[in-house]
């Protein structure tokens, strides 16, 4: 698909309420096992440190644990309009739904 040998890159945060740290890591874990790269940008990060760690990481997809709010808003401020946002429910199947946003070369700059 996209980047080194195919590997698509995503950057996983977590911007719900709650205590959902060990789901966050299942869903790191999950992805990774998949063969994706993952990067955790940890807990509670805002809309406009998401996009810019994204930017800044030349990710395929922001992934989401919680509401996405605001990231198409912030994406298309930084020109970054066509970068796809998956947003995550408890139990969610993420390989799926990240496979099926993607689009092999669409977002990445190199």
């Amino acid at each position: 698909m996209t980047g080194e040998g195919g590997v698509i890159r995503v950057l996983l945060g977590w911007t719900g309420e709650g205590d959902f740290d060990q789901e966050a890591r299942t869903f790191a874990n999950r992805l990774r096992d998949s063969g994706m790269d993952v990067v955790f940008t940890g807990v509670r990060p805002r809309p406009e440190n998401l996009v810019r760690a994204a930017i800044q990481e030349d990710v395929d997809v922001i992934c989401v644990i919680g509401d996405g709010a605001g990231l198409e808003q912030v994406l298309e401020m930084e020109g970054a309009g066509d970068m796809a946002v998956v947003a995550l429910a408890k139990e969610a199947d993420c390989v799926a739904l990240v496979r099926a946003e993607v689009r092999p070369g669409s977002n990445r700059s190199g």
